[in-house]
C-alpha cells in the first residue's frame, strides 16, 4: 500500500479486549507500506499496540511517520510508536516524533518487541518512552530486542530505563 504522502489525522483506538490495536493489524511478506503519515495518534490497549502495524512478519515499511500523540499499554502488553512487534522484515527511512509511549510491557519509540528484522535510517524524537510500575523493557527505538539489527538510526526520546534497545 502506498499512502502517497497523504496524512491520517486524529486516529483514536481504545480497546480492552486483548486485541491488537493498530492501523494495520498485521503484515506479512511481500506486503509493503510506503509513504504513510499518521498525525495525533491516540491508542490505549492491553495487548499489542502500534500506530501503523500491530505485528510485522517479513514485510517492508518505508518512508512512514507518526507525529504527535499517545500510545498506552494498560495490562503488560507491548507498544511501539510505529510497530507493536516484528518477527522479520525491514523498517527504513521512517520516524516517530512527539509521541508519548507508556505501559507495563515492552515499550519502544519505533518497535515494542523485535525478534528479527532490520531497522535502518530511522529515528524517534521529541517524546517519551516509559514503563509504569512493575513494567519490563523500555528503549528509545526498540523496547525489547531479542534479534535483528538496528543500523544508522537514532533516538532522542526521554527514556526512563534502557537505551536504544531495552
Amino acid at each position: 500500500y502506498d499512502g502517497n504522502n497523504l496524512k491520517i489525522s486524529n486516529f483514536t483506538y481504545v480497546d480492552s479486549t486483548g486485541d491488537t490495536i493498530a492501523l494495520f493489524y498485521s503484515i506479512n511478506s511481500p506486503a509493503q507500506l510506503n509513504n504513510i503519515r499518521i498525525e495525533n495518534i491516540n491508542l490505549r490497549g492491553d495487548s499489542i499496540n502500534g500506530a501503523l502495524v500491530g505485528t510485522m512478519v517479513n514485510g517492508t515499511i518505508s518512508n512512514c511517520s507518526v507525529v504527535g500523540g499517545t500510545i498506552e499499554d494498560v495490562a503488560g502488553g507491548l507498544s511501539g510508536g510505529l510497530v507493536g512487534q516484528i518477527f522479520g522484515g525491514t523498517i527504513t527511512n521512517s520516524s516517530v516524533s512527539g509521541v508519548n509511549i507508556t505501559g507495563l510491557g515492552q515499550n519502544g519509540g519505533l518497535v515494542g518487541y523485535m525478534m528479527a528484522g532490520t531497522v535502518s535510517n530511522s529515528f524517534a524524537v521529541q517524546g517519551t518512552v516509559a514503563t509504569t510500575s512493575g513494567g519490563s523493557y523500555t528503549g528509545g527505538l526498540v523496547g525489547q530486542m531479542d534479534g535483528g539489527a538496528i543500523t544508522l538510526s537514532h533516538s532522542s526520546l526521554t527514556v526512563n530505563s534502557g537505551g536504544l534497545a531495552g
